[in-house]
C-alpha cells in the first residue's frame, strides 16, 4: 500500500513491495491468530507447518492451485529436512529481531 501511495517505507521495516519487479524467491508467512501456521512459498511450492497440530503440508500450486493434495509424503527425507531448516532459520531470525527491537522495561 505504501508503495502505491509513493510513501517511503519506515526504517526498520522488513517488508517489500509486492509490486516491484525484483521479488524475493522465497516468501515467509506466519499466522498466529487462528492455527499458529508458519510457512513459506518458493516458486510454485508452498510449505505450511501447523504448530498446534505438529503437522506439515506441502502443495505444488502449479498443479494444485486450490491446495487440495498434500504432497509432503512424496518428498525425500532430505527435501523435508531442508524445508524445516529454512523455516527454523527464518523463525530464529524473527525471534532475534524482536528481541533487539522490542524493549521490555521491568
Amino acid at each position: 500500500v505504501l508503495d502505491v501511495l509513493g510513501i517511503p517505507f519506515p526504517e526498520g521495516w522488513q517488508g517489500r513491495s509486492l509490486l516491484r519487479e525484483r521479488k524475493r524467491k522465497r516468501i515467509y508467512f506466519f499466522s498466529p491468530w487462528s492455527h499458529m501456521l508458519f510457512g513459506f512459498r518458493e516458486g510454485n511450492m508452498k510449505y505450511i507447518y501447523h504448530m498446534r497440530e505438529d503437522r506439515s503440508r506441502v502443495y505444488d500450486l502449479a498443479a494444485d492451485p486450490h491446495e487440495k493434495k498434500n504432497i509432503i509424503s512424496s518428498l525425500s527425507r532430505r527435501d523435508r529436512d531442508d524445508i524445516k531448516r529454512k523455516l527454523a532459520a527464518w523463525a530464529q531470525y524473527q525471534a532475534r529481531l524482536m528481541k533487539e527491537r522490542v524493549l521490555i522495561k521491568k
